[in-house]
């Protein structure tokens, strides 16, 4: 294998000639051997370019070995996310909308023991704010916003303003409706609250 460089107007190429070359005064250009310009991923093969086995730039395979790769770097906090979101309508699936405050006050209940702690220790964590969003678009939801709120487009659910989360594989009309839904549940447990609080005041 003989490796040389034929310098071209205005560049320079690195070109390859496989086997040897007779040395002989010759006045034909066309018994010369055709240069080939080497790039990267590519092979030259008896003159002939040969495209690399694999492209340079291109993802890595999805073999078994990738995903465990994966899994193996997803969190705790991650899953037992995912199985909150189950847990908060069960046995009826995710919900269709979901708060923050909801997946607290049900990582809380009583009825699940000790089975959401870490996720529940997580979602309370001021530290954990900003990556909440992201889990929960991993999990399938994203914040749907209140048009009527010129601000940053949240929604009053229990006298707070809060965002609320919709699941992605529904139409947007679907999750608008849902999160109004919500909000009027909301609004109308808060009215019984009052009203028991007015009924039988504390000491």
């Amino acid at each position: 294998m003989i490796k040389a460089a034929c310098i071209y107007p205005l560049k320079i190429v690195d070109i390859m000639w496989r086997g040897p070359i007779a040395c002989r005064a010759t006045s034909s250009r066309k018994e010369w051997p055709k240069p080939v310009k080497i790039t990267t991923g590519q092979n030259c093969i008896a003159g002939t370019m040969k495209p690399a086995s694999s492209t340079p730039k291109a993802p890595p395979p999805k073999t078994a070995a990738f995903w465990e790769i994966v899994n193996s770097g997803q969190s705790t906090e991650a899953s037992e996310l995912a199985d909150l979101l189950d847990y908060v309508d069960a046995p009826f699936g995710p919900p269709a909308v979901v708060t923050i405050e909801q997946l607290i006050a049900t990582a809380a209940e009583d009825g699940t023991g000790n089975r959401f702690d870490e996720v529940f220790t997580w979602l309370q964590d001021r530290r954990s704010r900003r990556s909440i969003p992201h889990r929960l678009n991993k999990c399938g939801y994203a914040p749907v916003r209140n048009e009527a709120d010129i601000n940053d487009g949240q929604w009053r659910v229990g006298g707070r303003r809060v965002t609320i989360y919709g699941r992605k594989d529904l139409p947007l009309k679907d999750r608008i409706d849902a999160a109004q839904a919500l909000v009027a549940d909301a609004f109308q447990a808060e009215r019984r609250a009052r009203t028991m609080r007015k009924l039988n005041p504390g000491p």
